[in-house]
């Protein structure tokens, strides 16, 4: 039952955004590694030129999924460099337990080219009794609007660290 719910909430919000078409509308899949995990799921969504919503479900113990937002913040950068803040709901569901939190961080994304684009970010989740994390994603468009993803998120306080490969569909 919360996997068909956590489901059709990032359908909804997936399809909130169909008419926006930009680096942070899609959708991901792929292979995941973190613990016992084989895929993940993940969508975002620009509601403004500020704003990004996203979810992502992934397959580590029975379920684990993250749904907040960024809010990307001008500090007066070179304009090919993008600054977030980050926060929002985590939750991991495992046979023996069950825990939900919520985290909080930032980070930037830069262009290359017209074709790749860098994401790194640092975060705090408070669930399993809290650990800090950093990742670093790249994403290259091999045709208009579909991509390869490779990253890699280093974790804190006994959690595994994660490797990700996956395909982007943009929209």
């Amino acid at each position: 039952m919360k996997k068909s719910i956590i489901a059709l909430a990032a359908a909804g919000l997936l399809g909130a955004g169909a008419a926006s078409a930009d680096d942070f509308s899609y959708i991901s899949g792929g292979i995941y590694d973190v613990g016992d995990s084989d895929i993940y799921v993940e969508g975002s969504v620009r509601v403004n030129p500020n704003l990004v919503l996203s979810a992502q479900f992934v397959d580590v113990g029975d379920f684990s999924l993250y749904a907040g937002g960024k809010y990307f913040v001008d500090f007066g950068q070179q304009q090919d460099v993008e600054t977030f803040i980050q926060a929002g709901v985590s939750h991991y569901d495992f046979d023996v337990s069950d825990d939900t939190g919520f985290y909080g961080g930032a980070g930037f994304t830069t262009k290359f080219d017209a074709y790749s684009r860098l994401i790194v970010d640092a975060r705090y989740d408070t669930v399993l009794d809290g650990f800090f994390s950093v990742g670093a994603r790249f994403r290259y468009e091999f045709v208009d609007r579909f991509s390869g993803d490779i990253g890699y998120r280093v974790n804190t306080s006994g959690m595994d660290n994660e490797v990700r490969v996956g395909l982007t569909y943009s929209f």
